[in-house]
């Protein structure tokens, strides 16, 4: 089980479009900047905490298949498990205009094929169909997630046995396109998720582990990420 987050993390670097998508008449412009990703050892050592943060604007789209992709140097991927199968989402309620959270139930798939030619990757979180509501709708998308990875059986990396989870174990960690993350978002704020919309994946230079000699500090500056690419998709839904 997680605990406070500890001593290793990654960043600062932010998510941003670098092509211009359309929709409606409706386009997003070139360079946006759409959300920032953090990675965080907890005191625990065993586990991991991301956290997914959609800039004004901008919201992740949950209800997707593989929502978010994400890598890891770690083997077996079975021994790596998503805390309490669930991750907690961040929303503004249209009722009251106060931003809420809600723990929704997510499926962790494995060796996910991204879109458009981004690659494969370890992780992909992936909607169980029940939505958190918001002004008596369902939530379709949401201004920031947060989850945990526990480390629950025997691992290697490189064929080296580890005890402990590190940030590093999961970024940098580019596939064989050289991405670390992949993200399904939406041009609107939570609660809703309007087109256009797009998966998009880092470009960016990978960043080192920064130790951190303070809890205060450590949620100041354990943001990571990296410029992000739009893949166009078609959503089935439009």
């Amino acid at each position: 089980m997680s605990s406070a987050a500890f001593a290793d993390s990654i960043g600062p670097v932010t998510l941003g479009i670098t092509n211009a998508p359309c929709s409606g008449g409706t386009c997003v412009a070139k360079n946006t900047n759409i959300a920032t990703v953090s990675v965080a050892q907890n005191a625990d050592l065993k586990s991991v905490t991301f956290t997914v943060t959609d800039l004004p604007g901008f919201s992740t789209q949950i209800q997707s298949n593989d929502f978010f992709n994400f890598n890891t140097n770690i083997l077996p991927l079975s021994s790596l498990a998503l805390e309490n199968s669930s991750i907690t989402v961040f929303f503004t309620d249209p009722s009251t205009s106060l931003s809420t959270s809600a723990t929704v139930k997510t499926k962790v798939n494995t060796t996910v094929v991204g879109q458009a030619g981004t690659g494969q990757f370890s992780f992909g979180l992936d909607d169980l169909g029940a939505p958190p509501k918001a002004g008596g709708q369902a939530v379709t998308g949401v201004s920031g997630f947060t989850f945990t990875i526990d480390l629950i059986g025997a691992a290697s990396v490189n064929g080296q046995s580890i005890s402990q989870l590190l940030a590093s174990n999961f970024y940098p960690q580019p596939n064989s396109q050289g991405f670390n993350f992949e993200m399904h978002f939406c041009d609107s704020s939570s609660p809703t998720c309007s087109s256009p919309t797009g998966f998009v994946v880092d470009t960016g230079t990978p960043g080192v582990p920064v130790p951190e000699p303070s809890l205060a500090l450590l949620f100041g500056s354990g943001l990571s990420g990296a410029g992000l690419l739009l893949r166009s998709r078609k959503k089935a839904a439009e």
